[in-house]
């Protein structure tokens, strides 16, 4: 199994509780995204990038990228929201997510990495709405930059991505988890995320 290196970690209990939670969250990912698509936007000296992405009849996003701040314009029939990271340092913008939600759809909006002079961007159109309530339209965790920031440190996050690839594993995606985890197991969230937190900086 793909996760058998979790026992090696956990105990067998633990370590199959977290590859099934693991499995769960890929699986409904891979089914959720009904589009997806990856934008590079680089840019040289001073140039301003800007790209318009149509994820939908109803979601439009508009990003802007410069030396000095990156910007995210969602739109939806008359609704617009604008928001902004001013770092482009990758290890200061890199993971972060924003999601919106529109009538029956959401858009999940990541940055998935990011150099000294691009970063890569990831758009999903997802068949349900997150964490909200249906018909609503507004930021989730608007520029949400990811379990990362303030729980692992900028090396651990680099040797995880490195070593964990082959096998499918990202940063995000194990963050991703960990976040599921304190939604979905809210008596266990102290001690399961502690676990995996001190598994991931040890």
């Amino acid at each position: 199994m793909v996760f058998s290196w979790l026992y090696r970690r956990f105990s067998c209990q633990e370590g199959e509780r977290l590859a099934r939670l693991l499995k769960d969250y890929k699986d409904r990912l891979d089914k959720d995204n009904i589009f997806k698509q990856d934008l590079l936007m680089d840019f040289i000296g001073n140039n301003i990038v800007v790209k318009e992405k149509t994820l939908s009849e109803d979601i439009k996003l508009k990003l802007t990228l410069n030396n000095k701040k990156f910007v995210v314009t969602f739109k939806a029939w008359k609704y617009e929201r604008t928001d902004q990271v001013h770092e482009i340092i990758a290890e200061n913008i890199f993971p972060f997510q924003v999601s919106y939600n529109v009538r029956h759809e959401a858009c999940l909006f990541e940055c998935i990495g990011a150099g000294d002079r691009f970063i890569v961007l990831r758009t999903s159109r997802l068949k349900y709405p997150i964490k909200v309530k249906r018909y609503s339209i507004e930021a989730t965790d608007s520029l949400y930059r990811g379990p990362w920031i303030n729980i692992l440190s900028f090396k651990t996050r680099k040797l995880l991505a490195k070593n964990l690839m082959e096998m499918g594993i990202t940063n995000e995606f194990i963050g991703n988890c960990i976040e599921l985890a304190r939604d979905k197991y809210k008596r266990l969230n102290s001690t399961w995320a502690d676990k995996i937190h001190n598994f991931l900086n040890n």
